[in-house]
């Protein structure tokens, strides 16, 4: 979460290789890079970190040629808050959803790009609702 949390933070300059170190698949450090610059086109920014509190193994295939393990977690956003990057005042907007998110994560082993260590890369998330 630090990585996009970072990006996030601070969206006129969201960093790849942040990105990549912590671990988000192509396809997922294509999202964060895409919330960010929506962040930075609308003023904005996000302050606080978002914070997982569960994480329950649902599914585990360790003898795939990329191993693979999908979880269930719950994604605390209770910390976090939009800020106008102008004057750092919190923008104005209703929460109408819950800052409590659960989502199922797929994660994969595989090496990452460029380099021979191979590490957990997220490669897709899907929301289930509030948790």
């Amino acid at each position: 979460m630090a990585g996009i949390d970072k990006a996030l933070a601070d969206p006129t300059r969201p960093s790849r290789p942040t990105l990549e170190a912590a671990g988000l698949s192509d396809k997922r450090m294509v999202d964060a890079i895409a919330d960010a610059r929506s962040l930075r086109d609308s003023g904005w920014y996000r302050a606080g970190r978002a914070q997982i509190r569960s994480l329950i193994p649902s599914a585990v295939d360790l003898t795939a040629e990329q191993p693979k393990v999908t979880l269930r977690s719950c994604l605390d956003l209770s910390a976090t808050v939009l800020r106008f990057q102008t004057d750092q005042k919190v923008v104005p907007i209703s929460a109408s959803s819950s800052k409590r998110v659960a989502f199922a994560a797929e994660l994969r082993y595989a090496t990452r790009p460029a380099t021979s260590v191979k590490m957990w890369f997220l490669t897709d998330e899907k929301a289930l609702g509030s948790c």
